[in-house]
Order: structure tokens, then C-alpha cells, then sequence
């Protein structure tokens, strides 16, 4: 099956890489921030690292 075989894909592709732009300039002006205290661990990194990878699977799929 390939990747772009209907519009319905194409448009969630597309979706998905505007989602992706946008959280990372917003993960970029955030960092520019000063903060005190950073609240993220290994644990949720790794928890979004497997949604990351299972939003890709479900394009190949």
C-alpha cells in the first residue's frame, strides 16, 4: 500500500507534519524561557517517543 494512494492520506499526512512544525517552534520558544524547575522524565519521553512512533505506523499501515 503506498503511502499517498488517496487523498485522505495525503491529508492527514500533511496534518500531521503541521502538527509536528508547529509543536516544535513552540518546544523552541519555550526552551528560550528561563524556568526553575524542569518536569519532564525519562519515563514520559519514552511514553512520547512510542506515540511518535505509532502515529508513523499508522500511516504505513
Amino acid at each position: 500500500m503506498h503511502l499517498l494512494s488517496s487523498p485522505r492520506n495525503a491529508i492527514s499526512l500533511v496534518g500531521f507534519a503541521a502538527y509536528v512544525l508547529i509543536r516544535g517552534v513552540w518546544i523552541e520558544r519555550r526552551q528560550a524561557e528561563p524556568r526553575d524547575l524542569r518536569r519532564v522524565d525519562a519515563l514520559e519521553r519514552a511514553l512520547l517517543a512510542l506515540v511518535f512512533l505509532g502515529s508513523l505506523l499508522a500511516f504505513v499501515w
